[in-house]
C-alpha cells in the first residue's frame, strides 16, 4: 500500500494548496511504484497531513514542509534487487 506522510507547519499552505500538493505526490509514488495511474490504484493510496504547531529538524525550528513515503517492503526489494542486476549486467 503506497503511503505519503506530509507534515508541515501549521498554516504554512492554504488546504487548496495542500490537496493540489497531495495529488501531485500520489501520482509521483504510483509512477515511481510501477503502478497504474487509476482508480484501483488510487483507492489503495493512503496520504496523511500533519500540521503541527511545531517542526523541527537537526533541533531548529523547521519553516517548510517535510514529507515521507513508505512502499510496500516485498515491491521494495523487488526493486533493488532488479536495479542490482542490472548494474551487475552493465559492468560485464
Amino acid at each position: 500500500m503506497p503511503q505519503i506522510e506530509f507534515t508541515l507547519p501549521r498554516g504554512a499552505l492554504s488546504g487548496d494548496a495542500i490537496d493540489s500538493l497531495m495529488g501531485e505526490m500520489t501520482t509521483t509514488l504510483l509512477r515511481y511504484e510501477g503502478a497504474p495511474d487509476n482508480e484501483a490504484s488510487r483507492e489503495i493510496s493512503w496520504g496523511f497531513v500533519h500540521e503541527a504547531d511545531r517542526v523541527y529538524n537537526g533541533g531548529a525550528p523547521l519553516s517548510r514542509p517535510a514529507t515521507a513515503s513508505t512502499l510496500p517492503s516485498r515491491r521494495a526489494r523487488s526493486r533493488r534487487r532488479r536495479r542490482t542486476r542490472s548494474s551487475a549486467r552493465s559492468r560485464r
